[in-house]
């Protein structure tokens, strides 16, 4: 039996996308709405062309996931969503079918997306900097789910072996590692 370790990219290749999912490893793609003018919602830094521009491609995305029986994972590492048109931005993330994830790097907006998204796994993104046990319990503390750590937590075992005690405390907590 396969397992499904991968959360993969999606670059707005359906080809490759169908390629790398046939291969049964992929647990979730993980995938940015916007570029240019609407940032807020978009990966941090990305390039000035969307990569999901429609919803014609929002759809076969979504149904290539749930084909492949696969996650759909929300990037927006914006370093600020306070400024965000938060109804705009809701009503788009709920017109996608297969969210079980959405990923933050702002912190301020943990609670909103929380309580807006009670279904869905929100994800400290690595960009949020969780580089302590203190700023995963705040996290947690809020009803955040999954984190993504930060290198020091991976090459420290005393660091791992508190974080394993935080998660009996926050059953809700996982954590993610980046392998690059």
């Amino acid at each position: 039996m396969t397992h499904k370790d991968f959360s993969i990219p999606f670059n707005g290749d359906f080809a490759l996308l169908k390629h790398a999912l046939s291969s049964g490893k992929a647990y979730e793609v993980y995938f940015s709405l916007y570029g240019g003018k609407q940032r807020n919602a978009n990966n941090y830094g990305a390039s000035e062309k969307p990569i999901l521009n429609n919803s014609k491609q929002i759809k076969l995305l979504s149904s290539m996931a749930s084909l492949y029986e696969t996650g759909l994972n929300l990037l927006i590492n914006s370093p600020s969503l306070f400024f965000s048109d938060f109804e705009e931005l809701k009503e788009k993330i709920m017109s996608i079918k297969g969210i079980n994830t959405i990923t933050l790097s702002d912190p301020i907006a943990v609670k909103t997306f929380v309580k807006k998204f009670p279904n869905i796994d929100i994800q400290a993104s690595f960009i949020m900097n969780l580089n302590s046990l203190e700023k995963i319990e705040q996290f947690s503390s809020m009803g955040g789910g999954t984190v993504v750590l930060p290198g020091i937590f991976l090459r420290d075992i005393n660091k791992l072996e508190e974080l394993k005690k935080l998660k009996e405390r926050y059953p809700k907590l996982k954590v993610k590692m980046i392998a690059n």
